[in-house]
């Protein structure tokens, strides 16, 4: 397995020249779940090892120094991949008491996971700066109006019960966080399905057909730029 081609690269801004200074203030799309996805399957975060991982998330690209605030210098930017740890697991711990779940999973599966974050959560609120996942969402205005941060003890309390738990080697909420995210697989093959159908209204079903029969069996003899054509066989 290539750990090293995990993050999708991102095209670079100029052919020629470097970026005038790397930003370290990081975008949604600079983040580990955005460089991990693969659009076209799974994506190899879902077996890459912790050291590999931590190398590439350092390693950055022409962008950005890093994909995660965790390898800043800055203590006070380190916790900010803290708290959007903590924003996101909150909500996938409250999807796992919706009856969706329910109906899906299988109740002790489901149960036990949904017992060990509802107890972690507690921890994870906190480390958000107090929000659930709907004030998260909201202004900064809004949430200084309503939000009082913890204090400095309430913090530590629960920045060393999660720093526990991320130690912990075995995980009932882990392992199914893992195997509900299929790498990135259901969530790719969901867009690429619910686009297919939203695309629907704009073909009869002659012309699904005539493009799909177009691809399919009129495309393989497209010239392409394939540079090691030369030491393939020919039919």
């Amino acid at each position: 397995m290539d750990d090293m081609n995990i993050f999708l690269r991102t095209p670079d801004a100029s052919p020629i020249e470097e970026p005038a200074a790397k930003r370290t203030k990081l975008k949604a799309y600079d983040l580990v779940p955005a460089q991990a996805l693969n659009t076209m399957g799974v994506s190899r975060i879902e077996s890459i090892t912790l050291p590999a991982l931590k190398t590439l998330v350092c390693e950055g690209n022409r962008a950005v120094p890093f994909f995660s605030e965790y390898a800043d210098q800055d203590p006070a930017r380190r916790g900010i991949a803290i708290s959007r740890m903590a924003q996101v697991m909150i909500e996938a711990i409250d999807r796992l008491d919706g009856d969706v779940a329910k109906a899906v999973l299988n109740e002790k599966v489901r149960a036990d996971a949904h017992a060990e974050g509802k107890e972690l959560k507690e921890y994870l609120m906190i480390l958000n700066g107090g929000m659930n996942s709907t004030a998260a969402t909201k202004s900064l205005k809004y949430v200084s109006k309503t939000i009082v941060a913890p204090n400095a003890e309430k913090v530590t309390e629960a920045a060393k019960k999660v720093f526990d738990w991320l130690n912990k080697k075995d995980s009932y909420l882990r392992s199914l966080l893992a195997f509900l995210s299929g790498g990135g697989l259901y969530f790719a093959a969901a867009c690429h399905e619910k686009t297919s159908r939203a695309f629907l209204s704009a073909f009869t079903k002659e012309l699904f057909v005539e493009a799909a029969v177009a691809r399919i069996s009129k495309g393989h003899n497209e010239e392409t730029n394939d540079d090691m054509g030369m030491f393939k066989k020919k039919d």
